[in-house]
């Protein structure tokens, strides 16, 4: 059996820390995990790794200007947003005023404990999304989803496609058919890739709406926490 490694990569560091996350998350130890890492612990970690407080904060503007992550052709694209409150679970219906659950029998809007997970349509386009909340924080998870897009394009272009070319090959128009199936299918595959970037496009507007709608329906705790204790909170 090979030894531990005892050095990683930035890259690798990341995953690394990515993955225990989710492990912890998911595990035992869910109860004392809050989502996220603040600012402070940040610098700590950097401090700790050897990289200065410059090169820090330009990394985090850096990273507030690109935030999202994209996969499939660049197609698909994940947002996160992490406010530091926690919307209490009997409070996730604040979340439908932003987005209305899909109309879907296979993913169904369900909540599991602190987690809140369901489909929704937001600008013509179908997205998950999944909010945490637990020990102090709020994390808000939305995925862009190119399912309806493939509906509304290449589904119908390879029908038609399918149908119109045996219907030409039928009739002795083996050239034609080829043609109209080429023309078709490019055509369908022009409008997947246009409606799939739109939705994408749209992830992170959609990640800031309920963002914003968790901190408009958290701050009123906070404020009567600190009404009573004689401190001030502001999430702005």
């Amino acid at each position: 059996m090979s030894e531990p490694k005892s050095v990683f990569s930035e890259k690798e560091a990341s995953e690394v820390l990515q993955r225990a996350a989710r492990l912890q998350e998911e595990g035992g130890g869910a109860s004392s995990y809050a989502p996220g890492i603040s600012r402070d612990e940040l610098v700590r970690i950097a401090t700790e790794a050897g990289i200065s407080p410059d090169n820090l904060e330009a990394a985090i503007r850096a990273a507030s200007q690109n935030p999202a992550k994209r996969s499939f052709l660049n197609l698909v694209e994940e947002v996160e947003r992490v406010v530091d409150a926690e919307l209490e679970p009997d409070d996730f219906d604040v979340l439908l005023d932003v987005a209305k659950p899909a109309r879907t029998r296979r993913s169904p809007a369900r909540q599991v404990g602190r987690t809140f997970t369901m489909q929704t349509n937001y600008r013509g386009s179908l997205y998950n999304v999944e909010v945490t909340s637990r020990n102090g924080r709020t994390r808000i998870r939305v995925s862009s989803m190119p399912l309806l897009a493939y509906l509304l394009s290449l589904h119908p272009a390879l029908m038609i496609s399918i149908i119109g070319t045996a219907n030409m090959a039928a009739h002795g128009g083996g050239a034609a058919a080829a043609l109209f199936g080429t023309l078709t299918m490019l055509v369908g595959a022009l409008g997947f890739v246009g409606l799939a970037r739109r939705g994408s496009n749209n992830t992170a507007e959609l990640a800031d709406k309920l963002e914003q709608r968790v901190r408009e329906a958290t701050e009123p705790k906070l404020q009567n926490l600190g009404a009573r204790t004689g401190l001030r909170f502001s999430l702005t």
